[in-house]
């Protein structure tokens, strides 16, 4: 087993859809699962992924999902941003071991919450869609087009009802004062994909990890930091390499990934 990847897709008229550039490979263990305003599918029994990708998958929307969250994003200084949200129930872990994370990759449970995502328009609205009742934290991270992914921040919590459409929710994004960026290869120099790439201020708590993934040329870009050093590591199943400490936001770095030897 290896890295851990997610991709989604909005269906089209004909309910088709099409998934790309998933952080996965042929013989990779792929999890299917649908939802939109009407309802949520079940999840689909672990399928491996072979050579040309899967085909002909057929989603059933079953469980109904009636509630919404919301808002606006703005800046520290009121403007509105390009952002992406996410709604997670309050209480779930977002951090885990490896070990716990695999375990729940194909499990029940990784689907059990009700998780939503949204995207701003250009006047920072946003509509989450398609809870069910129960607290949620909001998390907000800015919109990157470069492929460069982050972990968003903490934004605000709030309680929604059994088919409420909640309204008027406001977040702030601190874009920080900037990014730690650099590159993960292994040791023949190639690059290195899916790579989790934490950044831990010095003498902070280590659940306030602020995380990136390495694209396909092994890039990361750790985003909207605040001007303190970090502690930063990278992280990939099978693989160790030492963290680099005293790390200040606009410094590059370069990762070795060295495969761990079987005991």
């Amino acid at each position: 087993m290896g890295q851990e990847g997610m991709g989604r897709a909005l269906s089209n008229q004909d309910g088709t859809f099409s998934i790309v550039a998933i952080f996965t490979e042929p013989g990779y263990e792929l999890v299917l699962m649908a939802s939109s305003e009407r309802g949520k599918s079940g999840i689909m029994e672990p399928i491996i992924v072979p050579e040309g990708g899967v085909h002909g998958v057929v989603l059933r929307l079953t469980e109904k999902l009636s509630g919404s969250i919301a808002g606006r994003v703005v800046n520290t200084n009121g403007e509105p941003v390009f952002a992406m949200i996410n709604a997670r129930p309050a209480g779930e872990r977002l951090r885990m071991t490896m070990e716990e994370a695999l375990a729940r990759r194909n499990s029940e449970e990784r689907w059990q919450a009700s998780i939503g995502h949204a995207q701003t328009n250009i006047d920072g609205e946003f509509v989450v869609m398609s809870l069910r009742e129960g607290e949620y934290n909001l998390f907000v991270g800015e919109y990157d087009p470069s492929g460069f992914q982050s972990t968003d921040q903490k934004a605000g919590t709030v309680m929604l009802q059994s088919g409420q459409h909640l309204t008027g929710v406001d977040l702030v994004l601190d874009a920080g004062r900037g990014d730690i960026t650099g590159v993960v290869t292994d040791e023949q120099g190639r690059p290195v994909s899916g790579v989790y790439v934490l950044a831990q201020a010095v003498g902070k708590d280590e659940d306030r990890e602020i995380a990136a993934m390495t694209d396909a040329s092994g890039k990361f870009r750790v985003k909207n930091l605040q001007e303190e050093l970090y502690i930063v590591r990278a992280n990939l199943q099978g693989y160790t390499c030492n963290p680099v400490r005293d790390v200040a936001p606009g410094e590059s770095l370069t990762f070795v990934m060295v495969a761990r030897k079987e005991q």
